[in-house]
């Protein structure tokens, strides 16, 4: 793997101090040995030894040459004693040349500052002699006093291709096609090569098939254990949704055109995360901005805002869109990435960032929904080069077909929502009203007696979103720009004097 050539590579000019990102670090020791000792091969050198440390176990060689380097640096100690990161980093400076140190789950100490002393203390020494020490770790935040010391590498989650060869070696006696091995693999896409293991042995029937609803659903399960990630469904796609009739239009278009996105990322209420990232005095927001940005930017992924008052489908929309281009959604909580412990948030989104990136193969199509656009940095908007989409409350057509879908999905009659059409309600009320109707047995008229309209309650919100839309953003119901259409079936002219 790259990481691995980089690594080796690294080593062979000398650098001292490595950082190495991974979300499986009993497999990436595996792949650095491998690396510098292959089996069956000359290793990369006859002299370097390869020493494994960690807090629980202490020292441990992963050739025969790194046993003698333990006994060197650990003298009469026992090496399993030597379990405080201080204790070892003080220790391997005393080991002799063409020594190559792994210390795992380094990401936990490197914020103390006696082991960033000890690690700065190492950098002149290892540089004299060949000596190497690479620390691994889930995620990083270098301290500033090492940045310029460390050169950091990261390990991606393994591709579809890589999880193809773990499904066939896992089913070599099974008369499995590749259609179903590539099936098999795609359902994985997003976890480590040992999660991806145990899955697809989970998901194998006494039949000789793979259960790939099971294996989806186990993934889901393994996704929604990142924080900050949830995979959500919409089984209907567009046809689940009334209206907005323009972007689903559009969006469909994005979704089997050229370069078509291989997952969608559904940002909810984006200003409320991103707002305050000017005046963070603490860094954290600025560094989680910054780090989005920069993934964004590295991967060309773009997007659409969907714009517009409470109840005006926007989330709705995000959530059906992967289902109508059979691809996944997962909704990324900003708020869920947020933690107390210094780095740890930063960490998060970093993680939650490898994990798109390899369930999308790096082809995002983001869609954040936001309630002001005021609030959002200018090169947060850049991002997102698909435009901002004004969802406006329903109009009279459809609501119409609004009410149809949930008459039908709550099993009501056709005609009793009728009296209803005409009054200014979300999609969310209307389900909302047909939910009461359903549950409590009464009728449409009792159950609208449930609801208070945001068209009521958030009028003068409503009026000034609108206003400022108007001529700036595009219509998610019509096409071009939006401009103020009949929404309460009063025929309300629209701006220009043309009736809607």
């Amino acid at each position: 793997m790259k990481c691995f050539e980089q690594l080796l590579k690294a080593y062979r000019v000398g650098v001292p101090l490595v950082t190495l990102e991974t979300s499986d670090a009993a497999a990436c020791v595996h792949e650095i040995k491998e690396t510098f000792a292959p089996a069956g091969k000359p290793p990369v050198s006859s002299t370097q030894a390869l020493v494994l440390w960690d807090c629980s176990a202490g020292f441990r060689a992963l050739n025969d040459r790194g046993n003698h380097a333990i006994a060197q640096v650990c003298g009469q100690t026992a090496p399993s004693t030597v379990r405080s990161p201080v204790d070892f980093l003080g220790r391997a400076a005393a080991a002799g040349e063409d020594t190559l140190f792994v210390a795992l789950n380094m990401h936990r100490f490197i914020v103390d500052t006696a082991v960033v002393q000890a690690i700065s203390n190492l950098r002149d020494k290892f540089k004299e002699n060949s000596r190497v020490l690479v620390m691994l770790g889930s995620t990083f935040r270098t301290p500033a006093e090492l940045q310029h010391d460390i050169i950091a590498l990261s390990e991606p989650l393994p591709s579809q291709v890589q999880l193809a060869q773990v499904v066939r070696e896992l089913t070599a006696e099974m008369d499995l096609s590749d259609d179903v091995i590539d099936k098999a693999a795609a359902a994985t896409i997003g976890v480590t090569r040992f999660a991806a293991e145990n899955l697809t042995a989970m998901a194998l029937e006494a039949d000789g098939k793979v259960n790939l609803d099971m294996l989806w659903e186990s993934k889901r399960k393994k996704i929604d254990e990142t924080p900050g990630l949830r995979v959500v469904t919409n089984s209907g796609g567009f046809d689940s949704l009334g209206g907005l009739e323009s972007a689903k239009k559009f969006m469909t278009g994005i979704l089997r055109g050229n370069n078509a996105p291989r997952c969608i990322v559904h940002v909810d209420e984006i200003e409320k995360a991103w707002a305050g990232v000017a005046h963070d005095s603490s860094g954290v927001t600025q560094d989680q901005f910054g780090s989005w940005l920069t993934w964004m930017q590295e991967t060309n992924a773009t997007g659409i805002i969907a714009n517009g008052p409470t109840g005006s489908g926007k989330s709705a929309f995000a959530r059906a869109a992967g289902s109508a281009g059979d691809i996944p959604t997962i909704q990324l909580d900003l708020g869920g990435l947020k933690d107390k412990h210094v780095g740890t948030s930063e960490a998060r989104m970093r993680e939650a960032l490898a994990v798109i990136h390899a369930i999308s193969g790096g082809n995002t199509l983001w869609v954040a929904t936001c309630n002001s656009m005021g609030a959002l940095p200018p090169e947060l908007r850049r991002r997102f080069k698909l435009g901002v989409w004004f969802f406006d409350l329903p109009n009279l057509a459809e609501r119409t077909a609004i009410w149809k879908l949930y008459a039908k999905r709550f099993d009501l009659s056709d005609d009793a929502w009728a009296p209803l059409v005409t009054r200014e309600w979300t999609g969310a009320e209307i389900e909302s009203c047909c939910d009461v109707a359903w549950r409590i047995g009464c009728s449409l008229e009792e159950a609208s007696h449930y609801v208070v309209p945001v068209a009521v309650s958030c009028k003068e919100e409503i009026e000034k979103v609108r206003q400022q839309a108007t001529g700036r953003y595009l219509s998610a119901s019509r096409p071009g720009v939006y401009a103020p259409g009949d929404v309460s079936g009063k025929g309300r002219r629209r701006m220009g004097g043309e009736n809607n």
